[in-house]
């Protein structure tokens, strides 16, 4: 079987060039609007950024002292479950991680597509 005509090695530009491409393609994007939605509405929700942030803070803070030999009391177990509830109530922080998980769905194809295992793709490995 012939071999195809080698092609000349790509530059630095035409490669920042098509990446440029993939940045507007992916700004239009459903799943790229619906994080850029679900990031605003994340940010105007006081409630939710301060959920999030104490239930971050209080495992942060439980890891540390269970790292020293520490461990969790009843009480430091209850103020974590009433953190863990107060994010799973919050539909701005659940809008948002679903909408996350969509992002990073799309993010995880173009990285299959791009290492030649996406729908479609010649299988360079075999």
């Amino acid at each position: 079987m012939p071999e195809a005509p080698a092609q000349p090695p790509a530059t630095t530009q035409a490669v920042l060039d098509k990446a440029k491409e993939v940045g507007a393609l992916l700004a239009r994007h459903e799943a790229v609007r619906k994080l850029d939605a679900a990031t605003a509405a994340l940010e105007s929700d006081v409630e939710a950024r301060r959920a999030a942030n104490d239930l971050a803070r209080l495992a942060d803070e439980l890891a540390q002292r269970e790292a020293q030999g520490q461990p969790a009391t009843e009480q430091d177990r209850a103020k974590l479950t009433q953190a863990q509830a107060a994010v799973a109530r919050s539909a701005a922080l659940r809008g948002f991680q679903v909408a996350q998980m969509d992002y990073l769905d799309l993010l995880r194809s173009i990285d299959r597509q791009i290492a030649g295992d996406g729908p479609g793709a010649a299988n360079p490995r075999g």
